[in-house]
């Protein structure tokens, strides 16, 4: 088994005054408009719980089924958002600010399972996956 974490990152809009900034923490985001993946999505309920162990409550003006969707909004300066770290190649054909997300840093542990004597290209994805979260 290989394991590793993913923290949360905060999307801004390029013209954002968040982005200047090193890092964000909740409440500052979620005083601003939101870009909120769907209720029920793994990362929705991360982003929630972000949120609520700031004492913040976002308004969400949208909500998104995947996050290239929310990178997307964001770019086009509809609000702000939170992203796993691990999905910036999934975002990157958006030029987007992405900022440490602070005051509670959330993070997801990522476990990959797999048989003790896996044939050649699951060894070489397993590598690939504990590097990229090492």
């Amino acid at each position: 088994m290989s394991r590793g974490s993913d923290s949360l990152v905060a999307v801004v809009p390029p013209d954002s005054h968040l982005a200047v900034l090193d890092e964000v923490t909740w409440t500052e985001l979620s005083l601003e408009p939101f870009v909120a993946l769907q209720p029920g999505i793994g990362v929705r309920r991360l982003t929630d719980f972000g949120c609520a162990s700031a004492g913040a409550a976002p308004h969400a003006v949208v909500t998104a089924r995947g996050v290239a969707t929310v990178a997307g909004l964001v770019a086009a300066g509809i609000g702000v958002s939170a992203v796993p770290q691990a999905v910036r190649p999934l975002i990157g054909f958006q030029p987007l600010p992405v900022r440490a997300l602070v005051e509670p840093t959330v993070t997801r542990e990522i476990c990959l399972l797999g048989r003790d004597s896996p044939p050649p290209a699951a060894q070489a994805f397993r590598r690939a996956v504990a590097e990229a979260f090492a």
